[in-house]
């Protein structure tokens, strides 16, 4: 895991997701300043205490949490600088998880 990430000086976003789960709050801490936005898959209460990185995500500048999608879990979206990048992702899975509560309806 050490290498994920050093392929560019500067990402647009990252995307963390990956195991071991305790793994997590070492590269997001690693990664932080190399991308504008952090997508954080199955950051529910339970799972974060389990990661141990909800004092992180709290710690940066910009923060929204989407959930519980389709199947309960919860998404954290991080940034110190692009809000704006949030908003987006945020209404984007908003809208994504009323698409899929909708068809899993019909």
């Amino acid at each position: 895991w050490d290498d994920i990430g050093g392929q560019s000086e500067r990402w647009g976003m990252i995307f963390v997701d990956h195991a071991p789960g305790e793994r997590r709050k070492v590269d997001i801490e690693r990664l932080r300043n190399k991308t504008d936005l952090l997508i954080i898959h199955d950051s529910q209460p339970k799972a974060g205490r389990a990661y141990k990185s909800q004092k992180l995500l709290a710690s940066f500048e910009h923060r929204t949490t989407v959930g519980p999608g389709w199947s309960g879990t919860y998404t954290d979206v991080v940034s110190d600088s692009r809000p704006d990048l949030i908003y987006i992702v945020k209404v984007l899975c908003q809208w994504s998880i009323e698409i899929l509560k909708s068809l899993k309806k019909n």
